[in-house]
């Protein structure tokens, strides 16, 4: 809104007031195809944080882990255009950890161009304020009554040409809880039940460090820097009673079955990029190169008390150990050229990529004597192996403004993928390598009030996890494979 005053023109040049011109913004618009939420716009930004002012945003839900999914599927989620390679609860820390007063706008890219169109999930940018010259920070406790507290805190710092954020804080969690189960075995001849109940208690422990740093080189040139640190110490105890009745109802066997789960999962990454803008209006070249480690360790006792319908021993306890040790790191190099071919309407992208992942994985399995704890190992449940995984792949994409408000963005992806395994403890070499072509289109057409239809074409392909390519026998339950 404004408000203009009549003006003497003979006023001109002694001093006048300044006219100020004020307008909002809406809370939700489109802007090509991408779903923008207004943050700044939203009066919960200032009381709440990133994951909070996410489920406010449409398309956008969060899973049972606190975790953003579109539409289902789960999706890159960047900050100022920088990946977050975090998952899980580490991932619901950290943007919990994010003040909502410090985001500008939440971006759901459905159909993003090529640098991202082989993800399901399409992508979340959160952009966070650039605010005025100078230091801010703010500093933040939460506890619930469901065993959850933290403490994080945030520091920004921004002057000329230079821009600098920093989040930290750690989270911690206990949940305890039960349950009961009722199973019904019917035979020809008889029937029997099988009662069982369980308690637990999971407690853990989440640090993450975050820290950015962005300078504008010149009008053009542009690095930025930001590291990554987060770790996630566990520590899980159970216990599960199994009791068979009989068809009167009776209990004639039960058995009591503790497990005690501890590991950590650290993770660090660092990523450099550099940006190139052209004499053109939105032309750009993009470099980004990102280096990630994570690891997995952790140790699993398991052991089982065999008693009558009485809870007298009836026979020998049974117990058993798991080992697992895996060491990741991932290299990627990408480089991205945007280029208007026609203004305001015709708009190229093409990229390239080269992505390498190393994993060292060590899972042993035992049979552990109850009374010595002495380890016996087990072969057939044990492995060893090295895995390397290489992806390179091109894409380009056609962005055409066919009308005022219809958009057809189309084009494709050739990756090819190379794959080898060195399985230690069978002294074998194993690989493997192929080409995937990913074509991807979508058209889109919006009306006013906020309202657009979009048609999306999209191929991609998910890739197993090194769990996937190294399943362990679960020894939780002995009446389920």
């Amino acid at each position: 809104t404004a408000v203009l005053s009549p003006v003497d023109p003979a006023s001109f040049g002694k001093g006048m007031d300044a006219i100020v011109v004020f307008a909002r913004k809406p809370l939700v618009e489109m802007k090509d195809g991408t779903l923008v939420f207004n943050a700044s716009e939203s009066p919960l930004a200032q009381g709440s944080n990133a994951s909070e002012l996410l489920r406010s945003v449409p398309m956008v839900a969060l899973d049972a882990d606190g975790n953003p999914t579109v539409k289902g599927r789960s999706p890159v989620v960047l900050v100022d255009d920088k990946p977050v390679d975090m998952g899980g609860r580490q991932l619901q820390d950290f943007l919990e950890s994010m003040p909502g007063g410090m985001i500008d706008r939440i971006e759901v890219v459905t159909s993003p161009t090529s640098q991202y169109a082989g993800e399901p999930g399409g992508v979340i940018n959160i952009v966070t304020k650039k605010g005025g010259v100078g230091l801010g920070g703010r500093v933040g406790v939460y506890a619930g009554s469901r065993g959850e507290a933290g403490l994080n805190g945030s520091l920004s710092y921004r002057r000329q040409g230079f821009n600098m954020q920093l989040h930290a804080g750690a989270g911690y969690t206990t949940v305890m809880g039960e349950g009961r189960s009722d199973r019904e075995n019917r035979f020809a001849d008889s029937t029997n039940h099988l009662l069982t109940s369980q308690s637990y208690v999971n407690t853990s422990l989440r640090p993450n460090f975050r820290w950015n740093m962005e300078k504008r080189l010149d009008a053009r040139n542009t690095v930025g820097l930001t590291v990554q640190l987060n770790r996630n110490s566990y520590h899980n105890r159970s216990s599960i009673d199994y009791a068979n009745l009989n068809r009167f109802g009776e209990k004639y066997r039960r058995s009591v079955r503790d497990i005690d789960n501890g590991g950590e999962r650290p993770g660090a990454t660092f990523h450099l990029n550099y940006t190139l803008r052209g004499s053109r209006k939105g032309e750009q070249l993009r470099v980004i190169a990102n280096h990630t480690r994570s690891g997995a360790y952790s140790l699993r006792d398991f052991r089982q008390s065999f008693y009558d319908g009485e809870m007298r021993p009836s026979m020998s306890d049974s117990a058993q150990e798991q080992h697992e040790d895996d060491r990741g790191r991932s290299l990627q190099l990408q480089a991205t050229y945007d280029r208007p071919l026609r203004e305001e309407r015709t708009f190229l992208s093409v990229s390239a990529s080269h992505q390498l992942n190393r994993s060292h994985v060590v899972l042993e399995g035992f049979d552990k004597d109850p009374s010595t704890e002495q380890l016996t190992d087990v072969p057939r449940l044990s492995n060893e192996f090295r895995f390397r995984q290489t992806v390179d792949a091109v894409r380009a994409s056609v962005r055409q403004r066919l009308g005022e408000r219809i958009w057809l963005t189309a084009g494709s992806g050739l990756e090819h993928t190379s794959i080898h395994f060195d399985l230690v403890r069978d002294d074998k070499q194993a690989g493997n390598g192929y080409l995937n072509w990913l074509p991807f289109a979508n058209l889109s057409r919006s009306w006013g009030e906020g309202r657009t239809l979009t048609l999306i074409y999209r191929r991609t392909i998910r890739r197993p996890g090194i769990r996937e390519l190294n399943p362990a026998l679960e020894y939780n339950d002995p009446y389920n494979v």
